[in-house]
């Protein structure tokens, strides 16, 4: 899992993102639901207020469904 945080503001109040690029795997939500938690609890501590995921971070990309035969749980 790859997380990044940036800081937007000299101001500690000021707009601070994170991005999680969580390498999700298709069809197992509990696994990519448990790196989603982890990359959030990251920037919690990093008081981040703007959190960037990939789309279909919980799923996994639809088309890699098929494609690797994972089913949704």
């Amino acid at each position: 899992m790859r997380i990044i945080e940036k800081s937007f503001s000299a101001q500690e109040s000021g707009l601070s993102v994170g991005i999680a690029n969580i390498g999700q795997t298709p069809g197992n939500l509990e696994a990519n639901q448990d790196r989603i938690i982890d990359a959030l609890d990251t920037f919690s501590a990093h008081q981040v207020n703007l959190a960037i995921f990939p789309e279909y971070s919980l799923s996994g990309y639809f088309r890699d469904i098929f494609r690797t035969g994972n089913k949704l749980e």
